[in-house]
């Protein structure tokens, strides 16, 4: 794992408006090896099998470049202890090599360590039913997919909410509706989040068409820009708070924004970044 090329996470660094920030960004040959060793967690529970947490990253071996797997014996006893050291275990000796210093894990990888200890099935009689959805919960996570994979699912979920038949986007309304949001999502965006997301949210589309400028801000030094026509002083926080209505403070309407973001706010190079910025202001 120290050769070369073998490291999980490296810096990017997104740059907007005169402002930057940096972020990590996990590695293909890191989203293989901590997949794999997930996989082989996940199997050799549900065979009802564990290594008791025992097993350290020299027992992590990679197979023709695209798989690993966990080379050791298992631990004597089965049981709930068992799987959670399993897993605690993956997250210290798998999951933090992920960590850059002085920047922190990329996207989503905090929230994955919380819910899969929060969600773990205890061995029971339905242990089998609840382990098979866990396991799909699991491999599911956001954390080690790819951008391109996590960008076309935040894209299809608002692809569904205006394209599907009626009865989708009826029920998937009633889903995004139900969700409970821990803060303010709009208040962290136009007050404390990165310039594009701001520049974003700000957007005109009507007076951009006019040739206004819209929500667009000059860049500078930090002091405050005015657009081109109206004087507004769209980096005064009264003037960001006064578009606070434009977006309702709903999981539907963030759905909305993401998808603006994600068409007008970034180019190709920068899935990394940008969802290292959503996770930064929304999850953690």
């Amino acid at each position: 794992m120290k050769l070369p090329g073998n490291h999980f996470v490296e810096p990017r660094t997104l740059f907007a408006t005169g402002s930057s920030l940096t972020v990590a960004s996990g590695t293909r040959v890191g989203r293989i090896i901590a997949t794999g060793a997930l996989q082989e967690i996940l199997k050799a529970h549900a065979s009802r099998n564990s290594w008791n947490g025992s097993f350290k990253r020299k027992n992590i071996l990679v197979r023709n470049g695209c798989y690993s797997e966990i080379s050791m014996p298992f631990h004597a006893e089965f049981s709930r202890d068992s799987m959670l050291n399993d897993y605690i275990a993956y997250f210290d000796e798998v999951i933090s090599l992920f960590e850059l210093k002085g920047v922190g894990c990329p996207a989503f990888f905090p929230w994955m360590r919380k819910s899969l200890l929060r969600f773990m099935p205890a061995p029971s009689p339905s242990f089998c039913d609840e382990f098979r959805h866990f396991q799909c919960f699991a491999m599911a996570q956001f954390a080690l997919k790819r951008p391109v994979v996590r960008i076309g699912f935040l894209s299809n979920l608002y692809r569904l909410r205006r394209c599907a038949n009626r009865q989708v986007r009826k029920t998937l309304l009633a889903i995004l509706r139900s969700l409970s949001l821990r803060s303010d999502w709009r208040v962290i965006v136009l007050l404390h989040s990165h310039p594009i997301l701001v520049k974003v949210y700000l957007f005109n589309k009507k007076k951009d068409k006019e040739g206004n400028g819209g929500g667009k801000t000059k860049e500078g030094n930090g002091e405050n820009s005015k657009d081109q026509k109206g004087g507004e002083k769209t980096n005064d926080a009264d003037y960001k708070m006064a578009k606070l209505t434009k977006y309702d403070n709903s999981a539907n309407h963030l759905v909305i924004y993401t998808r603006h973001v994600i068409e007008h706010g970034m180019d190709p190079a920068q899935l990394e970044v940008i969802h290292s910025i959503f996770y930064l202001f929304f999850f953690s």
